[in-house]
């Protein structure tokens, strides 16, 4: 086996078609890592990969990869979907559905005892998951005989959709795989074992998974469980021997019949326990809701989603071109109006074309002629100035104003007239048009164009 089968793989790495992009947990047997498919799907799933100092042992690579074929072979919405299962390099990995929410273990940590009808709701679809389980057949419809060996709470998953999942079917057992277990070998976490999986008195059947989850119940209910102990040798004669309390003693509020199942999950005597069926038929009509919606509306409480979910690395490159994803502008592209900006924009040039219009002048009036210069006096011999501009018929029309008046109506400047200038009275002998100093010059031929 080659370097690489054995190194622990982190996440970044590639496993077959699948990119690893961070650690979701770790067992004893396996890690799962949150993956996204490479191709064209291009989904996530959770690949669970076998760690490297059991990928040496053949038997525990076939148990490994048996568990994808028994769990693939069960379709159910309370067992988790399996995609694919296969090896690598050298690295066997089992590809499934990827989960968002909490496991049992967590919650129960946490939460302590669960509200009853939440309780109910999960034991109801963890006895849905094990029917599934127990009448499971091959392609060719062989009865399996499964059994799962290990339901516990760190194998039950509650999900934010109200789903309830049962994990881990790695050491599940059935007769065509009884010859991978070594005689004598437990298998399964010690306290919720059964007492026929400890003393061997009788072949472990289907009715060992509802002494497990009979003790799930009880921790469910209460918050702690019934044979857990500081040494494994205290938990194994608690397992069978210890008197388990009555269920009605925590469970008041509870239906009898409630009651009176779950009691008879944890009987030593398998032959006494209820089969996956009969046990969903109590706890059905204590159900006030279906059981999805209260797992749901309690794990909202409990676990809320996230406000935005975390970015995941993309594996190919997306184009550029389009629109954009949501929240992210490409670099050099432009922004779109918004029709209420639209609108915005076009009444504030309404407005400045309004103030524009009323500022500037109106369309009928005309420029205003510079104001004459102040006439020069003369003497009352003098002659009138005689020039072609001061013709009657080139005389300016009177302007006009914004108010309708005329410019001769307009108010002249006042200031004060200059006194003439006194002079001498002229002889008989002079000529007034000669000695006057202010006789205009005589009139020039007209320019051209005027």
């Amino acid at each position: 086996m080659t370097g690489d089968a054995l190194r622990m793989l982190r996440p970044g790495d590639s496993l077959g078609r699948y990119r690893l992009l961070r650690t979701l947990g770790q067992g004893g047997m396996a890690s799962v890592f949150l993956a996204r498919e490479e191709g064209p799907l291009e989904r996530l799933v959770a690949c669970k990969v076998l760690l490297p100092h059991l990928r040496e042992d053949p038997d525990y690579v076939r148990m490994f990869l048996a568990e994808a074929q028994v769990t693939a072979g069960i379709a159910h919405p309370n067992v988790v979907a399996v995609f694919e299962a296969a090896v690598a390099a050298g690295v066997p990995y089992i590809a499934m559905e990827p989960l968002d929410g909490l496991p049992l273990s967590q919650v129960l940590e946490a939460q302590g005892a669960l509200p009853l009808p939440v309780a109910l709701a999960t034991l109801w679809q963890i006895a849905a998951a094990l029917e599934a389980a127990h009448g499971a057949r091959s392609l060719q419809g062989e009865w399996l005989g499964l059994v799962h060996r290990d339901v516990s709470p760190q194998n039950v998953f509650l999900g934010r959709t109200g789903h309830v999942k049962l994990l881990d079917f790695g050491i599940a057992d059935w007769k065509e795989r009884q010859r991978l277990t070594q005689t004598g070998e437990l298998r399964g976490k010690l306290a919720y074992l059964a007492p026929e999986q400890i003393t061997r008195a009788v072949p472990v059947t289907a009715q060992a998974d509802l002494w497990a989850l009979g003790v799930v119940a009880h921790e469910c209910l209460t918050g702690e469980n019934p044979f857990r102990a500081q040494d494994e040798s205290t938990t194994l004669w608690r397992i069978t021997t210890l008197a388990v309390p009555p269920s009605r003693s925590f469970l008041a509020a509870g239906p009898v019949e409630v009651a009176a199942a779950l009691d008879a999950c944890l009987q030593r005597d398998p032959g006494l326990r209820p089969d996956a069926s009969s046990l969903l038929a109590t706890l059905g009509p204590a159900l006030p809701a279906p059981p999805t919606q209260l797992v749901r509306q309690f794990m909202a409480q409990v676990a809320p989603a996230p406000a935005t979910p975390e970015a995941l690395p993309s594996t190919r490159t997306r184009p550029t071109s389009g629109t954009a994803a949501e929240g992210v502008r490409p670099q050099g592209s432009q922004r779109r109006l918004t029709p209420a900006a639209f609108l915005a924009l076009v009444a504030l040039l309404a407005l400045a074309g309004t103030a524009t219009w009323r500022l500037w002048p109106s369309r009928g009036q005309t420029a205003q002629a510079p104001a004459p210069p102040a006439e020069t006096p003369r003497r009352r011999e003098d002659p009138p100035p005689t020039s072609p501009q001061a013709s009657p018929a080139q005389v300016p029309p009177a302007q006009t104003f914004a108010d309708g008046a005329d410019a001769a109506m307009a108010p002249l400047p006042k200031t004060r007239p200059r006194p003439p200038p006194r002079r001498r009275a002229p002889t008989p002998t002079e000529d007034p048009l000669v000695d006057n100093p202010y006789t205009p010059p005589a009139p020039g031929p007209p320019r051209p164009g005027l």
